[in-house]
């Protein structure tokens, strides 16, 4: 059984889903040439957790005063609890090298590890590590003068251990070019044998 990396799929109007579908595909992919199984996470799986519902007002409040909180950001902790913890990143993050045997040493050193410099997009959480960071997110403000606030800001998680697995990995921060463009240009599409499927199936 290989070790899983979860994504985190919840449909939104902003996004056109082709693209989207695209992207997913080609995280499963790059996740799984090097040695993943790729897991989608929905609303369905985030919904379940107990504070769902807590989170979801919280993030209600703050868009009501004008503040852009995209909700599956915080939601998918949620998800990632349900599942019992573990990796998850976004699903336009392309995986070059981290392998699971290297999460297996961070995880000897840290029941939380999450990239600092910019939101998160890979992290790691023991379910009770992501039952205190959804508390975390309840309990704090999730942006400042309207701009997003980044989770480790939040979790006043300052650890740098990841410096090396975010050296591994391409996470696009521009949508010009596609991002599932730039995606391409480091996944190896060619192999046979990769399964690939829409977000959420």
């Amino acid at each position: 059984m290989k070790k899983p990396i979860y994504g985190f799929y919840e449909p939104h109007l902003a996004f056109q889903q082709n693209e989207e579908f695209a992207c997913a595909n080609l995280w499963k992919t790059s996740w799984s040439q090097n040695g993943w199984e790729p897991t989608m996470l929905n609303a369905t799986h985030s919904k379940a957790h107990k504070l769902h519902a807590q989170l979801v007002k919280k993030i209600l409040e703050e868009s009501k005063k004008g503040s852009p909180v995209f909700a599956p950001r915080y939601t998918r902790w949620c998800a990632l609890s349900m599942a019992g913890g573990g990796w998850m990143s976004d699903y336009d993050t392309v995986n070059v090298g981290f392998t699971p045997q290297m999460s297996d040493e961070l995880e000897k050193k840290a029941h939380r590890h999450l990239n600092t410099h910019r939101l998160a997009y890979v992290f790691y959480a023991t379910k009770e590590m992501a039952d205190a960071a959804i508390l975390a997110f309840i309990e704090n403000e999730l942006t400042n003068d309207r701009v997003p606030v980044t989770e480790a800001v939040i979790l006043r998680h300052t650890s740098k251990s990841l410096n090396k697995v975010v050296n591994e990995l391409f996470h696009p921060n521009t949508s010009d070019p596609l991002r599932s463009e730039q995606m391409a240009e480091y996944v190896d599409t060619k192999p046979k044998g990769v399964n690939l499927v829409a977000p959420g199936l």
